[in-house]
């Protein structure tokens, strides 16, 4: 993993994401494009006017419905700030793809390596963290042989699970590429 996020300047994927909860009968499914630029940008954009893109930035958590004409929702708490499990949260999926060692992936939590099949690293809030009342963790599925990203799980506290699966991972596209990804198209 780390020696692909080395050479990691941007990424551009295709997803599919999957919503699971015991209060709903199927599950949500959805698809989309991710971008990354390093060193921390990271945006989620939803096929369709229905869909919402997410971009996760230094000190930016926002979430837009792709339809200009739909109220946002604000991400703050009452007191201005990121709540404590989103910002965890947030950190994470920005270190899955950022280049390093791998330091801010790991930083204050607990991580375990599953045996099996596919690399895995299953990463936890540390007991006492306040992310901890919503998520109970965060699992990559890495390529076994180039170390990409290929899968995140994010398990919540309630027992409903996020599922986003890489496909066609692009590494070091051309900016246009990029752009496609990243530019609002409101």
């Amino acid at each position: 993993w780390s020696g692909y996020a080395k050479r990691t300047k941007n990424l551009v994927a295709r997803y599919n994401s999957e919503r699971i909860s015991s209060l709903l009968q199927q599950p949500l499914v959805n698809s989309g494009q991710l971008a990354f630029v390093a060193p921390a940008t990271l945006v989620l954009r939803d096929d369709g006017a229905t869909g919402s893109t997410t971009r996760i930035a230094p000190g930016l958590v926002e979430v837009r419905p792709n339809d200009p004409s739909l109220p946002r929702r604000a991400m703050l708490d009452a007191s201005g700030s990121t709540p404590p499990a989103l910002q965890w949260l947030a950190d994470r999926m920005i270190a899955c793809f950022a280049p390093g060692e791998g330091e801010a992936l790991i930083a204050e939590v607990r991580s375990e390596v599953p045996r099996g099949q596919s690399p895995r690293l299953v990463i936890l809030p540390r007991r006492g963290s306040p992310a901890r009342v919503l998520l109970r963790s965060l699992t990559l599925t890495l390529d076994p042989v180039g170390g990409s990203v290929q899968r995140l799980v994010i398990a919540e506290a309630d027992g409903g699970e996020y599922r986003l699966s890489l496909v066609e991972p692009q590494q070091n596209v051309e900016p246009e590429a990029l752009a496609r990804v990243l530019d609002d198209p409101a």
